[in-house]
């Protein structure tokens, strides 16, 4: 449910056309998505399904919209490079491991809220029923966490390298890839796997329709709030008009002029889109540099 809220805001509010071709439209701009960056798990035909969106929404707000789908991080961290596109969605460690090379292209990071609180804390779930003692006791045990959710695979990594001076990968029993948080959080509670990681978000709206849950469910380890669910960023060389009707109908989606868009922005809860302020980033640098020194030293 939040991967889809997620992407319509995206795609709703992001614009596109080629220079070179006849322009009837107020707003343009080309995008870029990273497979990997967990956005795009709800679409079954990925290119179809979501150009059928972007060709809908995009009349409500004279906007022409191009998408670009990537399953090589190689090739989309190319094409931004090469002016090809003016605006990219990211996972924070796609970002981070190539940080040196888009900061200096990048005008404005922003990312999409889907409720006040801007970013994410992560639950370390276990099965209550078993004594189990969190990241120091993976060796042999089964842990589950949503396949697309890279920042909950990095936080399991780093504190598997902190506490054990192991990757979890040389520890566990299994790690399972569920499609969805609801699936996540029944692993554990059916006995299927010992742990699970999961956003606060995500468990609390998951807990409030099934309470019983948390009888046989215990949250044993939290991490800080500091994730975003990912990063996107607009480029330097991007048509200027285009940025910043998007960054401010993005953070005013009321101001929306469709009724039908308006409605439908609506239904799927969403908040804004937010610049993201290097400031802002602090603490997930300290993270991901922590990260990165402990990767050396133990892989």
């Amino acid at each position: 449910m939040k991967i889809i809220r997620v992407f319509l805001i995206i795609i709703f509010l992001n614009i596109f056309l080629s220079a070179s071709e006849k322009i009837d439209y107020l707003y343009y701009a080309n995008i870029g998505i990273s497979n990997e960056a967990g956005i795009l798990s709800k679409f079954k035909d990925r290119n179809v399904a979501l150009n059928s969106w972007v060709t809908e929404l995009a009349e409500f707000e004279k906007m022409k919209i191009n998408i670009n789908i990537y399953y090589e991080k190689e090739k989309i961290l190319k094409d931004y490079k090469n002016k090809k596109l003016d605006t990219i969605i990211l996972d924070a460690l796609t970002y981070y491991r190539n940080k040196d090379l888009l900061d200096p292209l990048t005008y404005k990071k922003w990312g999409v809220s889907l409720s006040k609180k801007k970013r994410s804390r992560y639950y370390l779930i276990a099965d209550g029923e078993k004594k189990l003692k969190g990241f120091k006791d993976l060796k042999n045990k089964k842990l589950v966490l949503k396949s697309e959710d890279k920042n909950a695979n990095v936080w399991l990594e780093k504190n598997s390298l902190t506490i054990n001076k192991k990757s979890s990968k040389k520890l566990l029993e299994e790690l399972k890839k569920e499609k969805n948080d609801r699936r996540v959080v029944f692993s554990v509670f059916f006995g299927k796997s010992d742990y699970g990681i999961i956003t606060k978000r995500a468990w609390d709206v998951i807990v409030s329709f099934n309470p019983a849950i948390k009888k046989k469910v215990k949250i044993i380890d939290m991490s800080d709030e500091i994730f975003f669910d990912n990063l996107a960023m607009y480029s330097k060389t991007s048509d200027a008009t285009s940025r910043e009707f998007f960054l401010t109908k993005g953070a005013n989606p009321q101001e929306l002029k469709s009724k039908k868009a308006l409605r439908l922005i609506n239904l799927l809860k969403i908040d804004s889109i937010f610049i993201i302020e290097d400031e802002s980033l602090k603490d997930l640098n300290k993270f991901f540099k922590e990260y990165f020194d402990l990767e050396k030293r133990y892989n």
